[in-house]
């Protein structure tokens, strides 16, 4: 991964990447608090 951020050129698979490191976060938090709730 660090030597396509060198390149800096995939800039949409970069996005993409982000993109699913927040889904995956905001799925982790869901399943976490409904743990917690229930």
């Amino acid at each position: 991964m660090g030597k396509n951020l060198a390149r800096g050129k995939s800039i949409p698979d970069l996005l993409l990447s982000i993109y699913l490191w927040i889904y995956i976060y905001i799925a982790l938090w869901a399943i976490i608090y409904r743990l917690n709730v229930v």
